[in-house]
């Protein structure tokens, strides 16, 4: 028991963990995606899935049965310019939710140039509420005024989420 003053004291059980939760990233640079097209993020390796919900042959979470409530959803995408021509305006980093666009991050740079020859990325980070059989998929547009090619780059790239406990 806490004393006076001292800072309430406040336990978890076991049955309350932040799940289910995952988190998935690339195995490798993907190169050759087509720009201004929305591609799904090949999100091939899963560094944690507490419930087996993140197939990674169709790059897809799966809300489990039982498991409906809100969740934190993020992504993190790192992408370079195949050919570095400075043609990229901007890129989205984006959510569908049961096959339909949900939301999006995006970053654009100033005079509507993102670097070529260096890697941007763009993310997001959000609370929704899911039910169980929903399911989320993450992808990336890349508008330029050449229609180039992009590449998912490993490093930087990333995308998860959990079940928040206590709302």
């Amino acid at each position: 028991s806490a004393g006076a003053g001292a800072p309430p004291v406040f336990e978890t059980p076991a049955s309350a963990a932040n799940s289910p939760s995952f988190l998935v990233k690339l195995s490798a640079n993907v190169t050759n995606q087509a720009g201004n097209a929305t591609v799904k993020a090949p999100y091939n390796t899963e560094v944690y899935d507490t419930n087996n919900a993140y197939d990674n042959s169709n790059y897809r979470f799966t809300v489990p049965s039982g498991q409906g409530g809100k969740y934190f959803i993020f992504m993190h995408q790192n992408i370079r310019e195949e050919g570095q021509n400075d043609n990229y305006q901007y890129l989205t980093a984006r959510l569908f939710k049961n096959g339909s666009f949900f939301t999006e991050g995006q970053l654009a740079m100033a005079g509507n140039n993102l670097a070529a020859n260096f890697n941007n990325t763009a993310s997001f980070g959000m609370v929704m509420e899911l039910s169980a059989s929903n399911y989320l998929e993450f992808y990336i547009k890349v508008y330029n005024t050449a229609s180039d090619n992009f590449i998912f780059m490993e490093e930087g790239s990333y995308a998860g989420g959990f079940k928040l406990i206590g709302i």
